[in-house]
């Protein structure tokens, strides 16, 4: 895709909600309640066993990595992270699988902290938390390889968007023996599929279609005209310790 459709803006998203706003964290009390929602959504989900109120989310500390919450005044209901280590969560479990994709250029990133709270799970707020870490990736980071692991059962909604299954389903010991499943989106492969459709348009015209048709275009347009910020000064190291300890892992 064209490099240059957004330029030097934070992103930050009207949702679909009236009173709800999706924006990045970059206050270590929103991680933490990020960090209790998470908790509470996986524990229930069979995910985690009986343990701290609090999944420790160290990742999201790094300022090349993004956790996105769905916010209800000062109430986080919904989250959703970006990460762009060198080394990304799915190679625990699948690194065989993704060397086999033979991916030689291009940035790779993993979608993953997703969680709702119960009382918006009806509402599709998923829809606006995905299409905003989607957009993000694909317009900010500049991803050309998008991966997400979930439990199996979910896969075949993934497959509707562009993504594809890689190697089988795993076993995940650490979140209580779910079945995992591996997807993947090739971002210029998706781009190409699109192009095809959309003979003699321009490479904007042909994005906007695609917005349109995912019904992204509104989350596109609201794009806020503000510097990307680095979440790392915002945070002290009195802030990441409390963080730690309310965690469990001091």
């Amino acid at each position: 895709m064209k490099d240059n459709l957004v330029e030097n803006r934070l992103f930050r998203i009207k949702s679909n909600f009236d009173q709800l706003v999706i924006g990045q964290v970059t206050q270590i009390n929103d991680l933490l309640q990020s960090s209790q929602l998470l908790y509470t959504n996986y524990h229930k989900c069979g995910y985690l066993k009986q343990g701290s109120p609090f999944l420790y989310l160290p990742q999201y500390c790094h300022r090349s990595n993004f956790l996105f919450t769905a916010k209800e005044n000062d109430s986080i209901v919904g989250t959703i992270g970006i990460i762009q280590d060198d080394e990304l969560p799915a190679y625990a479990a699948y690194k065989a699988d993704i060397d086999a994709l033979n991916i030689t250029a291009g940035k790779r990133i993993e979608l993953g902290s997703l969680a709702i709270r119960e009382d918006y799970q009806h509402q599709n707020l998923f829809y606006d938390l995905y299409s905003s870490a989607v957009l993000f990736a694909i317009f900010k980071v500049r991803a050309k390889h998008i991966f997400i692991q979930v439990d199996s059962k979910k896969a075949s909604f993934y497959q509707r968007l562009f993504f594809k299954k890689v190697g089988e389903n795993r076993i995940l010991d650490e979140y209580n023996g779910v079945t995992s499943a591996l997807l993947y989106m090739d971002v210029e492969r998706a781009w190409k599929l699109v192009r095809r459709g959309c003979q003699g348009q321009s490479n904007t015209a042909v994005v906007m279609n695609m917005l349109k048709m995912f019904g992204v275009y509104d989350r596109y347009k609201v794009l806020s005209p503000v510097q990307l910020r680095d979440m790392s000064k915002y945070w002290s190291a009195n802030d990441l310790s409390h963080y730690e300890k309310a965690c469990g892992h001091l």
